[in-house]
């Protein structure tokens, strides 16, 4: 896979991104484009968001104390707060 430069947006905060791929389905190869839009935010602009979204207990988990290669979030949802997906 091959990823190609980024495009940032004039805010400075997101950007896209191409992976293009090349797939062996037979005696052809073709290539596979994926584009993903990217927003870059800081721990801390995420922690507000997700504190204004009425969580609460916001915490990160470091890869240390998660086992993940990446920091983690947890928060809980606010008791009386109707869930984010209908169920």
């Amino acid at each position: 896979m091959i990823s190609l430069p980024w495009h940032w947006h004039d805010d400075g905060q997101r950007h896209d991104l191409e992976h293009y791929e090349l797939l062996p389905p037979g005696d052809d190869w073709r290539v596979q484009v994926c584009r993903a839009r990217y927003w870059a935010l800081t721990r801390d602009a995420l922690t507000d968001y997700v504190a204004s979204a009425s969580f609460q207990n916001v915490r990160w988990l470091g890869p240390e104390a998660s086992g993940f290669y990446q920091p983690l979030l947890l928060a809980r949802r606010s008791r009386g707060t109707k869930p984010l997906v209908p169920q």
